[in-house]
């Protein structure tokens, strides 16, 4: 009797449909590649814009909170 392999095997789920990544064609598997670099890629870039956006808050209250200069301290 021959042995049922339980390993689960990596799917892709696309379109509501499932799919054996091992029996896409290369050039399939290259888009199914590339689709998760841009993930990655876009995950980064939101995370600096993240970053860039609390800089940006911290250094508007950083001026907010300094005095305004006297009169007589202002140049013409």
């Amino acid at each position: 009797m021959a042995e049922k392999n339980n390993e689960s095997k990596p799917m892709l789920n696309f379109d509501g449909k499932e799919y054996v990544i091992n029996d896409l064609t290369d050039f399939q598997k290259s888009i199914v590649e590339d689709i998760n670099q841009y993930r990655i890629q876009i995950t980064r870039l939101q995370r600096w814009e993240s970053g860039q956006i609390m800089v940006l808050r911290e250094s508007l209250k950083k001026e907010e909170k300094k005095p305004e200069p006297e009169a007589s301290e202002v140049e013409a």
